[in-house]
């Protein structure tokens, strides 16, 4: 449970961050500060989904005009950075308020410092954010099933290139002794997950190997209307897509580029769908090529392979 949190939600780069003062083409704050009662006078979009966040320019020319005050060239900034953070600005105030009704907490609570002038501003801190969210220690040592709060799925990140996911830190746990073997299963299928990658792992990873043979060509999958459609080669990987796409390549590019997969790859997205797959491990009890087979679970399976 969320007891408070912060008004606006965090418009930052990849992951989380840090603070620092907010310059946005040489827009003095504090200077407006007696002029404007609250932030969402200007930003508008802080309240209202349909608009910008970002104030309209016809508005600095109410008093801009040349004759009250001089006439100022300024235009909203373009596209926000490339980010993986799931809650924009009205969502997050939304959030709150359903929270906490009667919550008291403004935007300077996130964009200020708490000794700082009022409309000092500044992007938001990782503290911050962690303090509303009660997360204690270490980021990448909480529990997993919590990236999600924060985070979209990378799938859903469209924007950030394969250097910036490259980037990304990583998790204490995974220099556990046992990761590689029964340590990683635990974590990408805790008990009751209902699929074998549980959303935790999608915050970091997207790619998958085919695994119709011994050749593990890099995958990408397309979905239509929330159903695996079709299976082609990664175009990242040198070994489906010739040249591959530079790693700087944002994924929503390289969602436009199909690497080469064979025809037995392309049909692995049949043991999603396929009504006669194979669902658990089955045990032969015949001879061989006489076709007899009993299904047995996978506790019973990894007990004879370890025989």
């Amino acid at each position: 449970m969320i007891m408070s949190r912060g008004v606006l939600g965090v418009v930052v780069g990849v992951l989380i961050a840090g603070g620092g003062a907010l310059a946005v083409n040489g827009f003095d704050h504090t200077k407006h500060a007696g002029l404007f009662p609250r932030c969402a006078t200007c930003h508008v979009g802080i309240e209202d989904t349909t608009r910008s966040v970002w104030p309209a320019v016809a508005s600095c020319n109410n008093c801009h005009d040349g004759v009250v005050e001089d006439t100022v060239e300024w235009s909203p900034p373009g596209a926000t950075q490339p980010s993986n953070l799931r809650l924009t600005h009205p969502e997050h105030r939304l959030a709150v308020f359903e929270e906490a009704p009667d919550s008291v907490v403004t935007c300077e609570a996130c964009h200020s410092a708490s000794d700082s002038l009022r409309m000092t501003v500044q992007r938001p801190k990782n503290d911050r954010c962690f303090s509303c969210h009660q997360i204690t220690g270490d980021h990448l040592a909480i529990d997993p099933e919590r990236c999600a709060t924060c985070h979209l799925a990378l799938a859903e990140a469209t924007g950030l290139t394969m250097a910036q996911i490259g980037d990304f830190p990583k998790p204490p746990n995974h220099d556990d002794a046992d990761f590689t073997g029964p340590g990683h299963g635990n974590v990408a299928q805790p008990a009751g997950a209902s699929c074998a990658m549980a959303p935790r792992c999608a915050t970091c990873h997207a790619e998958d190997s085919c695994l119709q043979c011994h050749v593990d060509c890099q995958i990408k999958a397309k979905i239509w209307k929330g159903t695996l459609a079709k299976l082609t080669g990664n175009p990242y990987s040198p070994q489906n897509y010739l040249p591959h796409l530079p790693y700087e390549t944002s994924l929503g590019e390289a969602v436009k580029a199909d690497g080469k997969l064979c025809a037995k790859g392309n049909s692995g997205f049949l043991h999603i769908y396929d009504p006669d797959r194979t669902m658990t491990p089955l045990l032969r009890t015949g001879k061989r090529g006489e076709g007899k087979w009993k299904r047995i679970s996978y506790d019973e399976a990894t007990t004879l392979l370890a025989k």
